[in-house]
Formats: C-alpha cells, structure tokens, sequence
C-alpha cells in the first residue's frame, strides 16, 4: 500500500509540473495508451551472466501522461504506465527466479520535428523480485532508478505510436557473491490517444 500510495504522488506531481513549469509553451496534452511489451531478466556476476537468467517475456502494458512543448522543438512529459513483466522459472537444480510486473513513473525529455521525436528517460519503477540460487534466497520490494530513451511518431494530432526501451535494476548479495547485479530491460511499442 504504501509503494502504492508513492506511486499515485508521485504520478500527480510529475504530471502537474509537466502541465505547469513552462506555461509560455503551446502544450500537447494529456494521452493514453496501449501497448505490447517485451521484457527480460539478466543476474551479472562482475564480467560472467549467470545463468540464472529469466526468458524473455512478451506482454502488455498501459500507460497515461502529459505533454507539454517548451520551445524550438523541445518538450517535456511525465507519464504514469504499468508493464505485465511478471515470470516465475525453477530451473532444474531447484534455483528460481520471481519477478512481479512493473509500474512507475517516468520523465521524458526530448526534441521532435515534423512528426518525430526522441526523448531520453528518466524515472522509478517497482523491482519486486525473489531469487534463489544455491539454496540462499534474496527478495526486494522497493522502486529503482529506470533509465531509457526512445523515439515517436505523430500520425495525427491524436494518434501518435512510440518504441521505448528502459533498464532498471539492483545491487544483490547471494550464494557467496556480494558482487551479482540483476537487471530487468525492457522494449515497450505503444500506440497513444492525445486528447
């Protein structure tokens, strides 16, 4: 509840100075979306990938935000989105990966021209996940860093599609290694309605 409660401020507060820092702009609006998800796990051990890695996953996802334009092609967006990323493998020697889906908020600046844009990102997202390797177990609940970029079209002015690609991850200390990463990437392609 309260990862919950973070996230829904979180969403109003990014949103609201979208909507409000640059009022000199001609914004774009508010939007929503659909989309299709691909998403992968990967636990790193210093230069070795373990082979504790979850399969690639292809699922959906939602996603709702605000654009505003700043000037000369510049823009800014918070977006509020949930991903189905959510797997659970046991693989033959009794080790298991479980990753529940992912949700949060993200910014994105970026540049756009004609119908294009490209944008960098920056948010939180939920790393809920449960490993078990060598008979050790190591869990985690909390939000983390989410990096990404990506780029859009603008069919018209309320239909617009976008290709993202995001990475969130975490410290782990499991199995006798203080020095493993586990990592969750994902591909988004979204169709948006701009209002």
């Amino acid at each position: 509840m309260k990862n919950m409660t973070y996230l829904v401020l979180s969403a109003v507060a990014l949103v609201f100075a979208a909507g409000t820092a640059y009022a000199g702009g001609s914004g774009n609006g508010f939007y929503v979306g659909a989309a299709a998800v691909g998403s992968g796990v990967v636990v790193d051990s210093g230069g070795n990938t373990d082979k504790l890695d979850g399969d690639s996953n292809f699922s959906g996802g939602i996603y709702a935000g605000y654009k505003h334009r700043i000037f000369k092609g510049m823009f800014v967006a918070g977006e509020a989105f949930y991903h189905d990323t959510s797997q659970d493998e046991t693989f033959s020697d009794g080790d298991r990966l479980e990753l529940d889906s992912q949700y949060g908020v993200k910014t994105h600046i970026g540049y756009e021209w004609d119908s294009w844009s490209v944008y960098g990102i920056l948010g939180a997202a939920a790393l809920d996940y449960e490993i078990t390797q060598n008979g050790e177990q190591t869990s985690d609940d909390h939000f983390r860093a989410l990096l990404g970029g990506g780029a859009s079209y603008q069919y018209n002015e309320k239909i617009s599609t976008n290709l993202e690609v995001t990475t969130c991850g975490d410290e782990i200390s499991i199995a006798g290694d203080k020095n493993k990463t586990m990592g969750l990437v994902t591909l988004r392609l979204g169709v948006s309605y701009h209002f």
